[in-house]
């Protein structure tokens, strides 16, 4: 009689655990932060270390990211979940990563323990017909999360012009916010990327909602009504916007003007020198340079007034090798010159690596833009120029707490950013 006891008990409780399974019961402790966002109203997916969604969206594209961790990543749906993963973060008291394309291969936009935002799917493209009566350009409202491949291939180059990222990875919010530079000269003939932005909607630091644009601040409520306007003869926070984006909130959708004509294709001209006397005669770079001698100029022409010029040299205080720059251009469409270009930079890599090593260098890093001066100066002083005290005033103003800080932040230093031996 005992044992049937036992059977029927442990029949009755195994009834009750699939009954709350089936209820949708959970019967392990809910994480206190995904428990947090939910609260607030969250809409999109929220996954936490040990879940398969966490180590699939924690990664970039580039898998450089093994070594940042979060506690949580949380994808939002809309701008509301936006501002509700940034007052969480605030209100715990832990840092904030965000990403939006995932291109970047430093790593920068995933911190440890932090709460991680991927915008991947703030991704919307649509085209806003002109509007002459209002003076409204051709133009587009783009999501953070879209790729320039994705927009390119909506709004192709045969159709339209607009500055965008030269890899079809590399995501709209990192590359506007960033300034929004065209390598290969449609900037040169069309301005920056973020000359060409005309409104950014954003979450600000302080989980405000806020519509900026030349002469206006709007402050609205998370359904996107108006709650006030600030006019803005001059609008610092829109030139902020402009240089160092990333620094002052989230930007949920840009809106960008694009222009109805096909893109011109650029002529490239690469240009050898033998010698100081040489280069100096032909192009005049030493405002740019200063170095005592040239490798090889780069020169981009697409319809601008001048030419633009890129050099590759060591810097002028230095007789070996500080940095290198390994380019290979290829069809897009084609992936056996994709993988031939793959295979020649690495190659390269490898190759110079080794110069390196036998004259005492080695490899220090991967890095990117502001760089380290080693006469001391701080990159922002150098990146930012005169304009720096201006970007820390907008900083002071919508990101009191300094919740979105990274190496390219304004109020980042030197040890933040500089790699060390």
């Amino acid at each position: 009689i005992l044992k049937r006891s036992k059977m029927i008990a442990s029949f009755w409780s195994i009834s009750v655990l699939l009954c709350l399974v089936n209820l949708g019961v959970s019967l392990i402790a809910e994480d206190p932060l995904r428990m947090g966002l939910k609260q607030m109203g969250f809409q999109g997916a929220i996954f936490v270390p040990g879940e398969i969604g966490y180590h699939k969206f924690r990664l970039g594209h580039t898998g450089t990211c093994k070594f940042a961790f979060p506690k949580l990543v949380a994808r939002p749906r809309t701008s509301a979940d936006v501002a509700f993963g940034v007052m969480l973060a605030r209100s715990e008291n832990i840092s904030l990563s965000v990403r939006s394309g995932g291109h970047g291969y430093l790593c920068q936009h995933l911190k440890n323990n932090s709460l991680h935002l991927d915008l991947r799917r703030l991704n919307h493209m649509h085209l806003l017909t002109p509007d002459p009566e209002k003076n409204l350009p051709l133009r587009l409202n783009l999501g953070p999360g879209s790729t320039w491949g994705r927009v390119l291939k909506q709004f192709p180059i045969s159709r339209y012009s607009m500055v965008h990222g030269q890899c079809t990875t590399v995501g709209v919010g990192g590359y506007l916010l960033g300034g929004g530079v065209n390598f290969v000269g449609t900037s040169s003939k069309l301005g920056s990327g973020s000359q060409n932005v005309m409104e950014y909607t954003m979450i600000s630091a302080t989980g405000d909602l806020l519509k900026v644009s030349e002469n206006a601040i709007q402050t609205l409520h998370l359904n996107e009504s108006v709650k006030d306007t600030l006019l803005e003869p001059k609008n610092d926070l829109f030139f902020a916007l402009k240089g160092a984006g990333s620094s002052f909130g989230i930007v949920t959708n840009f809106l960008y003007q694009i222009y109805d004509e096909p893109e011109t294709q650029p002529v490239l001209v690469p240009i050898f020198f033998r010698g100081p006397s040489n280069y100096q005669d032909s192009v005049n770079l030493r405002h740019d340079l200063g170095c005592d001698w040239c490798y090889w100029t780069l020169v981009i022409w697409n319809g601008p007034k001048r030419p633009l010029f890129f050099a590759n040299d060591p810097p002028p205080d230095q007789k070996g090798i500080y940095t290198l720059d390994f380019t290979c251009q290829y069809d897009p469409h084609s992936s056996a010159q994709a993988k031939r270009c793959e295979n020649v930079v690495q190659l390269a890599k490898a190759r110079m690596s080794k110069i390196a090593e036998e004259e005492g260098e080695h490899l220090n890093q991967y890095y990117n833009t502001p760089s380290c001066d080693i006469n001391g100066r701080p990159f922002y002083e150098r990146y930012w120029h005169h304009h720096y005290e201006t970007l820390l005033a907008q900083k002071q103003i919508w990101d009191p707490t300094n919740l979105l800080t990274h190496c390219h932040a304004v109020g980042s230093t030197d040890e933040d950013c500089c790699p060390t031996v």
